[in-house]
């Protein structure tokens, strides 16, 4: 609920700023016009004064309601956003029509919105009956001064033309009224919701970047009974994993979906802290090191790496800004990543843009095309240790075969750790660690462990077997 309520305060602080501008402009026509009105009447102008008070007082008070039933309505709210996002989007437009399930979603929809829009409708129409209410009183004010100039007329005290300027007047008083209680309470309104984003500002980080080390070259890594808990979660995703990677070691993370595998390459980049047990980096902990540094150290391509509506060239530099690169780094890395034939279909070359959300004749690639440009930004990244999440997971076997053969290449002189479900891809590690239900059940070469006729031989076996012909 914090993340998603400081999302939507953080222009709130402008907002204050025009406000606060708006409301100075107001207020000095607001005391300009009281002065001149004042010369009609005096206690007239200092009750038109303070019947127009109970009006602000019930918007401020209804403002603080209204905010804090959104608060306690932000669930219904993220539901309905999301329905809408997935209703709009793209990437989930083929089954929404293959499924026919347009009218469902709107269901769901609508089964949200009424129960919200009536409860949110009898709070504000209860603020709008009672502000209407109030604001009688200023007219009714108004009128009464008229009626007392048009008295001082009569008698020859005032002519016909300060009646046209006093009405004028009024008239400037009443809107600058209503500009000047805007304002402060949208000031106001505004002020809650900066509040609510200094909460969140104020939660303190859950991995506290205390380490003061600099780290340049990984030499060693070590998981000593590390076990591992997402946070508001009971399930033990890890639980006493060990086991170590040597200097320019490729090693290979085996496992079913939600062995733990991805979990474990969070822990060492410091995305989370281990429960208990420790992450050690050339002998040290983790957390001895400053959290940028160690990071800087890996160059990582996730299971959903997503890619950026920028230029081709960024999508890849973007991996290391700071890199004193030059284009034939940026297109080594696009041949290394099997994706010199998308640079080829560009009509700017490395300065096309990908996808139309940030340029409007950007251009569209595949899924496979997606994790090719985002392999690349892993392969551009300078760092001593390669960490490949599943690299070949939408790629067709042309582009997976080149995509290790560059694995192999680039890791010469560096550190890599892949995960793969593909088994005939971890022919090329050094050591395979086979994890399940998240332990650690076996590891050592492919040949070691296709001896040992366990696990990774009964996986290794289920893929190879459909590559034999059997007669």
């Amino acid at each position: 609920m914090s993340l998603e309520m400081a999302k939507r305060s953080v222009l709130s602080v402008i907002s204050v700023l025009w406000s606060g501008l708006s409301c100075v402009s107001a207020l000095i026509t607001l005391i300009c016009a009281l002065l001149i009105i004042g010369k009609v009447s005096i206690p007239l102008t200092v009750l038109l004064v303070a019947v127009s008070l109970p009006s602000a007082i019930l918007n401020q008070t209804y403002t603080k309601k209204l905010y804090q039933w959104n608060l306690t309505h932000i669930k219904e709210e993220r539901q309905m956003n999301y329905l809408s996002f997935i209703m709009t989007d793209k990437s989930y437009a083929q089954e929404l029509r293959l499924f026919n399930i347009g009218d469902f979603l709107k269901e769901k929809f609508k089964a949200i919105w009424g129960p919200y829009f009536a409860k949110k409708k009898k709070l504000t129409k209860k603020r709008v009956f009672l502000v209407t209410l109030l604001s009688v009183l200023p007219q009714l004010c108004i009128l009464g001064i008229l009626a007392v100039l048009s008295l001082r007329i009569i008698n020859g005290n005032n002519t016909v033309g300060d009646y046209s300027l006093y009405s004028g007047l009024l008239a400037q008083f009443l809107s600058s009224l209503m500009a000047a209680l805007t304002s402060i309470i949208n000031i106001y309104d505004q002020k809650l919701r900066i509040h609510s984003f200094e909460e969140f500002e104020a939660i303190p980080n859950a991995v506290a970047n205390t380490g003061t080390e600099k780290l340049n070259e990984i030499t060693s890594i070590e998981f000593n009974d590390v076990s591992f808990r997402y946070p508001g979660t009971e399930k033990e995703v890890l639980q006493h994993i060990s086991f170590s990677v040597k200097k320019h070691e490729k090693v290979c993370l085996v496992g079913l979906n939600g062995a733990g595998k991805s979990t474990l390459i969070k822990l060492l980049l410091r995305f989370y802290d281990a429960e208990s047990g420790n992450i050690r980096i050339n002998g040290a902990d983790v957390k001895n090191y400053e959290i940028t540094s160690l990071r800087k150290a890996f160059s990582c391509l996730f299971q959903l790496s997503p890619n950026y509506a920028f230029t081709l060239r960024e999508n890849i530099t973007i991996s290391d800004i700071f890199k004193n690169a030059d284009e034939n780094d940026v297109l080594e890395a696009l041949y290394n990543s099997s994706a010199s034939d998308i640079l080829d279909q560009m009509a700017d070359g490395l300065d096309s843009y990908l996808s139309r959300a940030y340029e409007e004749n950007g251009t569209e690639l595949s899924g496979g095309q997606h994790q090719k440009i985002a392999l690349a930004r892993t392969f551009f990244r300078n760092s001593s240790v390669l960490i490949l999440d599943e690299p070949s997971a939408s790629l067709d076997p042309e582009s997976e075969y080149k995509v290790f053969c560059s694995l192999e290449k680039l890791s010469r002189g560096k550190t890599a750790i892949f995960t793969s479900h593909r088994l005939s891809n971890t022919i090329i590690a050094d050591k395979i660690i086979v994890i399940e239900n998240g332990t650690v059940i076996e590891q050592g070469t492919h040949d070691e462990l296709m001896e040992k006729a366990s696990r990774y031989a009964t996986f290794f076996t289920y893929q190879a077997d459909r590559y034999i012909r059997k007669k």
